[in-house]
């Protein structure tokens, strides 16, 4: 790639990013606010690529970041990415994961948790009524008007978040589904 789109990732939470390879990447990260609402408030450049990582995300390679931007700007029609998940469900447990799925029996899983997003500048904004389930709703406005790659890599490492409220949100994704 002869010259590198800005890409600009969003981590909702303190934590030391994988260092990555990538020479145009501005990281911000944000503790305080939630995260749906710290994402829609950095969302305004429309010169950049966005990726949305939760405070459980971490790269596993420091060409993760390459790998992504490669992928969103191969063709015009593509508007996101996504890759393969190690999925941590105790310290020692790791699991590769395909994702996404929007099968409503898998959203059921104890395999729900937040899903890494790599997307062009849209107008979509996440939900910040959401607490833990913002990703998915995400998705579900992204799909119909965009076209995302999948990478068949683990790239990312993510934690299982098991929050009581996460039920509550996962009837609302349910009902988006249905």
């Amino acid at each position: 790639m002869s010259e590198f789109p800005k890409i600009t990732l969003l981590v909702s939470g303190k934590q030391d990013i994988f260092p990555q390879d990538y020479d145009n990447l501005t990281l911000i990260q944000e503790t305080t606010d939630s995260p749906a609402e710290f994402f829609n408030a950095h969302m305004e450049d429309k010169e950049t690529l966005y990726g949305f990582m939760s405070a459980q995300d971490n790269f596993n390679v420091s060409n993760a970041v390459t790998s992504i931007v490669e992928k969103l700007t191969y063709h015009t029609l593509i508007g996101g990415v996504y890759c393969d998940n190690m999925i941590t469900i105790d310290t020692i447990n790791m699991k590769r994961q395909f994702l996404p799925s929007f099968h409503p029996n898998l959203l059921t899983s104890r395999l729900l948790f937040n899903i890494p997003l790599f997307f062009k500048p849209t107008t979509h904004r996440f939900n910040k009524h959401l607490t833990h389930m913002y990703f998915y709703d995400m998705w579900l406005k992204l799909i119909p008007s965009v076209m995302f790659m999948h990478i068949p890599q683990p790239l990312i490492t993510s934690l299982i978040d098991s929050s009581p409220q996460l039920v509550e949100e996962l009837k609302i994704i349910q009902n988006a589904l249905s």
